[in-house]
């Protein structure tokens, strides 16, 4: 060991022998403090959801949503937490409960909310309540590939059944009892193309191409059945016009409630709660013992600090008196 050395440490030997009783007492009094202060803070208690949102939006969308007043607000609504929190407005409120709601991104895609409160059974609460919220706002804004799907299917709906109104009218006119103008077999032809058309008119644009000749086909098999049915061969164009444009609207209509409902379900599947919040058992918070380590360890640095400057002061004072 060099001299240096030695000089830094019996210096550091006579540091702590001459302030001994300050480098004790002062973390002792901070310790006693912080302990203090740690028995009148409340317990905390985290509870943890697990919610699957696929891309566009994804774990990291979906975090953006947590946070939004579309969720927060009713949230704060529905548990009075404004008058919990004793916030003097409902944007306080929000802005204690966002603070309460952590969220975290995992690498399997997966958006895990926590909630911490002081009741164990209202952080589960309000965790579950805050991801069914999400999972709303997400499917609502149809943000998902099925979602908007599904929206774009209920625009179509909207349009199909107002040509629906429209046609059924003209049939009316054309054919005022049209159950009694199609017997058995030509009501079979017309509504099972009908079907058929509809379906085919819902299909994707690659898959239109594709069956392209298939359309061709069926075209050319209605006309040919038509013709052979002697109710059909004989009824004027206009009229037939008429009731094939009504079946094709109905059968239309049909198939897009049809596939609406579908999307609906894939849109929930999509969007996924993987695993509900429950109450938890044991408390997340505060870590009193480490408040009161670091409060100890905060308060040997201060009486360092002060003890340092004291001693330092002492060795100048005398060079300052003697200028003087």
């Amino acid at each position: 060991m060099s001299d240096s050395d030695e000089l830094r440490l019996i210096d550091i030997v006579l540091f702590v022998r001459q302030n001994w009783r300050q480098l004790l007492i002062v973390p002792v009094v901070c310790m006693g403090l912080a302990a203090a202060v740690c028995f009148w803070l409340p317990n905390q208690y985290l509870a943890k959801a697990v919610i699957m949102i696929p891309a566009p939006v994804g774990a990291g969308g979906g975090a953006g949503i947590v946070q939004d007043s579309g969720v927060l607000g009713p949230a704060v609504d529905r548990f009075q937490l404004q008058r919990i929190f004793q916030a003097d407005s409902r944007r306080a409120a929000m802005l204690q409960l966002s603070s309460m709601v952590k969220t975290t991104a995992t690498k399997d895609g997966l958006l895990e909310i926590a909630v911490t409160d002081v009741d164990p059974k209202r952080a589960a609460d309000l965790a579950n309540y805050v991801v069914d919220r999400t999972r709303r706002q997400v499917l609502d804004s149809h943000l998902t590939e099925q979602s908007r799907r599904g929206y774009a299917l209920q625009q179509r709906l909207a349009v199909a059944q107002e040509q629906l109104r429209q046609t059924a009218g003209a049939a009316a006119r054309l054919a005022p009892d049209s159950n009694g103008v199609l017997n058995g077999e030509a009501e079979q032809i017309i509504g099972s193309f009908a079907e058929l058309e509809a379906q085919m008119a819902l299909m994707d644009d690659r898959a239109v191409a594709a069956s392209s000749n298939l359309q061709t086909a069926i075209l050319q098999l209605r006309s040919e059945l038509e013709k052979a049915n002697a109710q059909l061969y004989r009824m004027p164009a206009a009229q037939l016009a008429a009731l094939r444009a009504w079946y094709f609207n109905r059968a239309l209509v049909g198939e897009l409630q049809r596939q609406i409902t579908i999307a609906k379900v894939l849109a929930s599947q999509d969007v996924q709660v993987v695993v509900a919040a429950a109450p938890p058992l044991d408390r997340s918070g505060p870590k009193r013992a480490l408040i009161v380590l670091l409060a100890g360890f905060a308060g040997l640095c201060l009486a360092a600090g002060l003890a340092a400057c004291r001693t330092q002061w002492l060795r100048l004072r005398p060079l300052l008196q003697a200028h003087s």
